[in-house]
């Protein structure tokens, strides 16, 4: 099934049964939107001393970690992945949000069992409501807190009840977003002397391609995001932290921590499974990173296999020519499975007449092979039949 067609760099996602085509990024110009990829400016750039001073553990931004643990099966697999990075956790708070009083009486055992960081790193549980998913606790019961930090890393107990790919999906994630220790050292320094960098997303894993677009959700968000960012283009590209967990700056999420607050309320659980204010809410990170005035980059599995960045993408900024581009594209795509099935269509009648005309033959012949059985048989049944068989015994009886 054609699910996207490819026009240089972008991609027009058309998976969706719903809503209109939406403009990606390929997969190749992601890995070229990876954050190793650009050096910071000059203007950025700290001095010998300020850079090597950097380079201490000690220099690096505060940083909070954000968990929220709907599933608490989840929270040890999360828990390991950070222990994997110990040496880039330095001077780390971790913030812990569930749904329960009864979870986070399970998430204090784990604690105890698996908790087993420095001593600078300290753990705070809180409850919350069950409404918002893991964006109620980050940008709203918890917001007061967060928007005092200097960084966050926010994550969470990743389950997708509509499809297989939770697990696959989380594991993958956390590659990305927890790779090693000394790259954790690296991404905070860069935070740290590029005051610009808002936003860190993973990569869109291969598996998640298809659900990158709007859906149901342009409408939606382009009324949730009017106050932060005015009307949105549908025919700019989207790019969004699919799987809600990144890297940020608290001051890259403050439009959409307002935006989020003046909704009154979040809906409840059940969700759809798409078409919501949280689906939409999800599609708008970027937005509200460049809507503060930051930049957003990518973070790319492994060793980056490109070896060029890219410009930088807005998610703000209208495309005309590379919609239009891949609009004809898909146009013609779409006139040639049409000119096949029309063929197809050609060749199906050709041979349903073939296969009917040959299925008549057969039933005539079956009619005649019918009658000479009723011919034989009634033959059998004869008089005339059964005197000449005996005849023909009495015949053979004589001659011995």
């Amino acid at each position: 099934m054609l699910s996207s067609i490819t026009c240089g760099d972008f991609e027009l996602n058309i998976s969706h049964p719903h809503g209109m085509p939406t403009l990606v990024p390929s997969a190749a110009l992601e890995s070229r939107l990876d954050w190793r990829l650009h050096p910071i400016s000059s203007t950025n750039q700290a001095s010998d001393e300020e850079a090597a001073y950097s380079s201490e553990s000690s220099a690096l931004p505060k940083l909070a970690v954000h968990l929220h643990i709907h599933y608490v099966e989840t929270l040890p697999i999360l828990l390991n992945a950070l222990d994997h990075c110990r040496d880039g956790l330095h001077n780390t708070r971790i913030w812990i949000s569930t749904t329960s009083s009864a979870k986070a009486e399970a998430i204090e055992e784990i604690l105890e069992r698996i908790f087993h960081f420095e001593p600078t790193t300290t753990a705070e549980l809180r409850v919350c409501p069950n409404h918002g998913r893991n964006f109620g606790p980050l940008l709203h019961h918890l917001w007061p807190e967060f928007k005092q930090e200097e960084l966050l890393l926010h994550l969470h107990g990743k389950r997708s009840l509509e499809t297989d790919l939770g697990d696959a999906w989380l594991i993958q994630l956390l590659k990305q977003l927890l790779p090693d220790g000394q790259t954790l050292k690296a991404l905070r320094q860069r935070f740290n002397q590029d005051p610009s960098l808002g936003l860190l997303m993973p990569q869109t894993p291969q598996l998640i391609r298809p659900y990158m677009n709007w859906g149901n959700n342009f409408e939606l968000a382009n009324q949730l995001s009017k106050p932060m960012a005015g009307c949105l283009h549908r025919d700019a590209v989207l790019m969004f932290p699919a799987g809600g967990m990144f890297w940020v700056r608290p001051a890259a999420l403050q439009p959409l921590a307002t935006c989020l607050n003046t909704m009154g309320s979040l809906p409840p659980e059940p969700l759809p499974v798409d078409g919501s204010s949280l689906h939409a809410i999800e599609r708008l990170v970027a937005h509200a990173c460049e809507a503060s005035g930051h930049h957003w980059k990518l973070l790319c599995e492994g060793n980056n296999s490109a070896t060029t960045a890219s410009e930088p993408i807005s998610v703000l900024q209208s495309r005309p020519k590379d919609f239009q581009q891949a609009t004809a594209l898909i146009a013609n795509r779409l006139r040639q499975i049409d000119e096949q099935l029309q063929c197809s269509e050609t060749n199906l009648k050709q041979s349903t007449q073939q296969i009917n005309e040959l299925t008549s033959a057969v039933n005539q012949l079956m009619s005649a092979v019918g009658e000479r059985d009723e011919q034989i048989m009634s033959m059998a049944n004869s008089w005339g039949w059964k005197l000449t068989r005996l005849v023909k015994r009495m015949a053979r009886g004589s001659r011995k």
